[in-house]
């Protein structure tokens, strides 16, 4: 076969319904194969978690729904994510905002760069 045949071969194959369907059972594969090899903690493995559900509003909607049942995982799921420089990860709950860490001085808490960030959020809806 020539280049542009297996390149047609292999677009036909990433377009395909199976391909798209198993797409999340190859992420998990790849991300127990990191852990087990040691390229990824498990601290690393959250945030990008979290990234990726970030990107998908419908996961996203329904990870906030069963947070809001373990207000203790969710606390200690906003620490982790605040100090690792996650993004920003906003919902219809006021108390679920996560902003980057990179906002204020370097040397506030989590704790304190998530009351900053929800001053500045307050504080630019009345300009």
């Amino acid at each position: 076969m020539n280049e542009e045949q297996l390149r047609a071969e292999l677009k036909a194959v990433y377009g395909s319904v199976s391909w798209k369907i198993t797409a999340p059972l190859r992420l998990l594969g790849k991300t127990f194969s990191m852990l087990k090899n040691g390229g990824l903690n498990l601290r690393s493995l959250l945030v990008r978690t979290a990234r990726y559900i970030a990107r998908q509003p419908r996961i996203k909607q329904l990870g906030m729904k069963l947070l809001n049942y373990f207000p203790g995982v969710k606390r200690r799921l906003k620490r982790v994510l605040l100090a690792n420089h996650a993004p920003a990860i906003s919902t219809a709950d006021p108390k679920f905002v996560v902003k980057s860490s990179r906002q204020g001085p370097p040397s506030l808490s989590p704790k304190a760069r998530l009351i900053l960030s929800q001053l500045q959020a307050e504080m630019s809806r009345f300009k």
